[in-house]
Parts: structure tokens; sequence; C-alpha cells
């Protein structure tokens, strides 16, 4: 049986649309509505394509198109591409896309490296000097992991640097402390500037450093007066007098003993502190002690050039024409000592004493006040028979109000009598007789 023979399509084509390399050839006008148009905007290409369906322009039947329709797309140009035939090979033309820019994901790897180096960038502003402190030890001194947890530098409670490392020096007897300060630290740097361990302490004016209990040990810090540029410290084995945390006037007392005082023993005034001891120097030249003091404002302003200073006695016993009398200081004073300074009304009118004058460290309240007397006229008397219990300063007393006191005692051999004696030294002061007229 003879195969039957493929019925061709109509050459006028008006039946069916020729589909060939995703383009469209020889569409009717009446067919128009069957051609969607897509819109590839990601990927910058435009074409056209036949509407899914069972419409008329679907493939549905087993008729085939004449050669001469199919043939190098019919003869002419597809619907979709009017300026000239398919490429060779069957291949689509090439399509330009145009660059859409980078995704919004993009956007959060920039904003942390802009974050990280604006980072990067204050940390290197803000780094100082490195400095090197000598302590007798370690204790309360912490090398965390990471940077929080280093022990902190502090001056007025505001810090200016961080533990960096720690380490023993050449000759084992110390540790050194390596320290990164802030740059606004570089001027407070100075080559008498103080470090110590802030910590919680016992002393005889009371327990310090509690704060620390919570926020744990750290290094105080004070400035010094010499030009700055210092990066090598020796550290302070106990925290320093007030001076420079809070302001005041340093003065100098001369004694020709160490009296029994400690460093940052009270100064008092009419029974308050007013002041502590700093420190104490011998003198090489006569062998007197220089004893610093600093008073705090304002009450600095109380000394003057008729002030007088002596060392409080724990226990002052006297015994006069009312009895024995007991004066008791307090505690602190039984334990650590202090100074007491006191300035005469009359000395009041003079001007203010400007710090680093000079004063004399009186043994007790007695001495200093014989030595207020501005004239005293000398004596020298003679006793018969023993003089029990007469020593030197004992008080000479006209009707039972003190007038003087013995100066000096000496054994004499008088000849004409083959006795010896004792004659007595007395100065007697004038001023505390009053003569009328």
């Amino acid at each position: 049986m003879a195969a039957r023979a493929d019925e061709a399509l109509s050459i006028h084509r008006f039946c069916r649309a020729l589909v060939q390399h995703r383009r469209l050839y020889g569409v009717d006008p009446s067919r128009l509505a069957a051609i969607r148009v897509l819109d590839h905007r990601r990927s910058g290409g435009r074409g056209r394509q036949l509407c899914r369906g069972r419409g008329i322009d679907d493939a549905g039947d087993r008729r085939l198109r004449p050669a001469a329709h199919v043939g190098c797309g019919g003869g002419r140009a597809p619907v979709s591409d009017p300026g000239g035939p398919p490429r060779p090979g069957g291949l689509p033309p090439p399509r330009l896309r145009p660059w859409a820019g980078l995704p919004w994901i993009w956007a959060v790897p920039v904003i942390a490296l802009v974050i990280a180096a604006w980072l990067g960038l204050r940390t290197i502003s803000d780094r100082g000097p490195v400095i090197t402190i000598s302590f007798a030890n370690a204790e309360g001194i912490e090398l965390g992991r990471n940077e929080a947890a280093r022990t902190t530098i502090r001056y007025k409670n505001v810090e200016l640097g961080r533990v960096a490392s720690l380490g023993l020096s050449d000759d084992k007897s110390s540790v050194v402390v390596t320290a990164e300060m802030r740059r606004e630290a570089e001027p407070l740097l100075r080559s008498d500037t103080k470090f110590w361990v802030v910590r919680p302490r016992l002393g005889f004016s009371g327990i310090s450093g509690l704060s620390t209990l919570v926020s744990g040990a750290y290094i105080g810090m004070l400035p010094g007066e010499q030009p700055s540029g210092a990066r090598d410290f020796r550290g302070l084995d106990n925290p320093p007098p007030a001076q420079g945390l809070v302001n005041g006037k340093i003065f100098a007392l001369t004694t020709e003993r160490m009296p029994a005082i400690s460093d940052a023993a009270p100064v008092y005034f009419h029974g308050v502190q007013v002041g502590e001891v700093m420190d104490h120097t011998l003198s090489d030249k006569d062998g007197t002690v220089s004893v610093n003091v600093f008073i705090y404002q304002p009450h600095s302003t109380l000394i003057r050039p008729g002030s007088q200073f002596w060392i409080a006695a724990g226990v002052e016993a006297t015994i006069g024409t009312q009895g024995l009398q007991v004066e008791t200081e307090t505690l602190q004073t039984l334990l650590s000592g202090a100074i007491v300074f006191e300035t005469p009304p009359d000395a009041l009118t003079e001007a203010e004493s400007p710090p680093g004058s000079k004063y004399t460290l009186y043994r007790d309240r007695k001495s200093a006040a014989d030595s207020a007397d501005p004239v005293r006229v000398s004596y020298q008397v003679s006793f018969p028979g023993p003089l029990h219990g007469m020593a030197i300063g004992t008080p000479v007393e006209l009707r039972g109000i003190p007038i003087g006191r013995v100066s000096a005692l000496r054994l004499e051999y008088d000849q004409a009598s083959e006795d010896i004696r004792v004659p007595a030294t007395i100065e007697i002061s004038p001023h505390r007789i009053a003569i009328p007229g």
C-alpha cells in the first residue's frame, strides 16, 4: 500500500506562523494577539514567543509546511529580529546585558570593613607611650587574657593606661610592670611622678581602698613637678600623702632628733586634722632632721610666721597648784604619733607663710610656749642644801603663776666654805608681769 503523502500547508501561511530558532516568522497580522512580548529585564534580553494554550496557533496536527516556507526562515526575516537573517549555523545573535550593580547583600561586609577600619584608627590615635614601673612584688596586679581584665592605671580615678606585661628585673630583685599609656597621659609622665598599687589597707587613719574590693586593685598615679618625658619609674610600697590629690602647702619642720612619728601621721590644729606628714630627711651638714608636712587648703592659710609646731604627746601629766592634771590624745596619736601647731591671735595679723617656709619642731607644748617669749632675762640663783625635784625645765612661779623656767643646773665647788653647791640658771619672761603705767 502506498504511503499517503503529507498534506502541504497553504503557501499563504494564513493558518500557522513559523517558529524557527526561537524566532517567529511569517506572522499573519490577524494573529498578533497570539504573540506575547517577553521583557527579560534581569538578563537584559527582549523577544517574542507564542502564548501557551490550545489556540489556533498551537501545533496540533500532522500537516507540514512546504519546503519553501521552511528554508532560511521562509525567505522572510523573523518578527523579533527585523534587522536581518539568522546567524549561520543556527546560533541566535548575541545580546548585551547592562551591569545591574552589586546586590544589597554586599553592603554587610562593606559596613563591617568600615567599622573595623575606624576602630583601628581610633586605637592608634589614642595609643600613647610605653612605660615601665618597678615594684617590690606584683601583689594586686592582674594580667588577664583580654585587655578588659588587665590592671588599669588611674589618676583621680580616670583611666590613663593598662598593664601590658609583667617580668622580673635583671637582678631578679623586683617586678617590672610594662604599661601602655594613653596619649593624654604623656604630659604627666615626669621624673618625679609617683605610682603605687591601690588596694584595701588598714592604717592608723582607718581603712582605705574599700572600693577595690568590687572593682579590683589598680595602680594609682600622682604627677610630679619635673619636666615630662620620663619612661622608667620606681613604684611606692605605700600610698603617698594627699599632696597632688588636694590643694595645699608644704612646710619644713627642723628638730635635733627624729620624733616618734611615722610618715602619713596627722597634723592637728585645735584637735582637727588639717594635714599630714610627708617624709623626713637627715641633714649631712649639722645632723638635724627635717620633717616635711603637707597642710590642706584652706587650713594652710592658718600658717603664719609666728606659728609654733610641737610633737603631740600621747599622755601628758602636769602637777600644779590644782593638783595632778592628765591629758590624753586619740588612739591614732598614741600609735602613729602626731604633730600639733598653734597660731597665737596676734600672729594672725601677719601675712600668710609661703610654701617651703621653715619652722622649729619642739618636743612638747611647754617647750613651744616657752619659745614664744620675745624677751627672757637670765638669773643665776643658789639654794642651800640639796635641790631635790629640780630639773631643767622646772617652772619658775610667782605667787603660783609661771613666769619662767630653769634653763641650766651645774655643780660648783666653793673654796671659801669648802662646800659644793648647785647654782641654777633661770629665765624670766618680763612680759608675763604687767607693770601699769
